[in-house]
């Protein structure tokens, strides 16, 4: 499906961020482009189980 429409993805770039409320953060980016039309979404994320997927629990209010 993704193919008919023209979806490209870009994954595995790691990004850092430091946040004063939990410190450093490195989350995986993907960017997802929809056809030639310039749509794009843009996704972080983190290794689940990790010191960063507790760090965005802490900042996500859980």
């Amino acid at each position: 499906m993704w193919d008919r429409h023209e979806v490209r993805v870009r994954r595995g770039e790691p990004k850092h961020f430091r946040r004063p409320e939990v410190g450093d953060l490195t989350l995986v980016m993907e960017v997802v482009r929809f056809g030639d039309d310039g749509q794009r979404m843009t996704v972080y994320q983190c290794e689940p189980g990790s010191a960063d997927e507790v760090a965005l629990g802490k900042l996500a209010g859980r």
